[in-house]
């Protein structure tokens, strides 16, 4: 329930040009274990290819 609040609260201040500088910085998910090759797959493919594999579903977390 707490967590609900707070997730809905980071969520609102998305919008607010008031909290600009107060919201953090979203954190980039790894790339580690990523290769080249699998990169430039997803870059000239579909979404759905992307949430296939593994690791392409991380950047969705």
């Amino acid at each position: 329930q707490k967590m609900n609040k707070q997730l809905n609260k980071e969520m609102a201040a998305i919008f607010d040009k008031k909290q600009i500088n107060d919201r953090p910085e979203p954190e980039m998910p790894s790339i580690e274990g990523v290769e080249y090759k699998r990169a430039v797959n997803w870059s000239g493919g579909k979404l759905s290819t992307v949430l296939q594999d593994e690791q392409g579903r991380q950047l969705f977390r």
